[in-house]
């Protein structure tokens, strides 16, 4: 209990619990991650053409960013 796992960006994990869990995840790209998360997003679509599903929805992610920020006012 209250143990928390952080992972950096770019390394590969697999999680194996080993009791009942409830797992909460926050899935954040930073501003100087998001040419990489691009250019893995345009890898995974390469090896796979026919599964055409954007899990990482990055586009959506920075649309709701750009959002977020127009609403502060100067």
């Amino acid at each position: 209990p209250g143990e928390a796992v952080f992972i950096p960006a770019g390394c590969a994990h697999q999680v194996c619990n080993l009791a009942d869990c409830i797992k909460v995840a926050i899935d954040f790209i930073s501003p100087e991650n998001v040419p990489r998360c691009d250019q893995f997003m345009r890898g995974l679509r390469q090896l796979n053409k026919q599964w055409n599903e954007d899990v990482l929805q990055l586009t959506t992610m920075m649309w709701f960013a750009w959002v977020s920020c127009s609403q502060y006012k100067k």
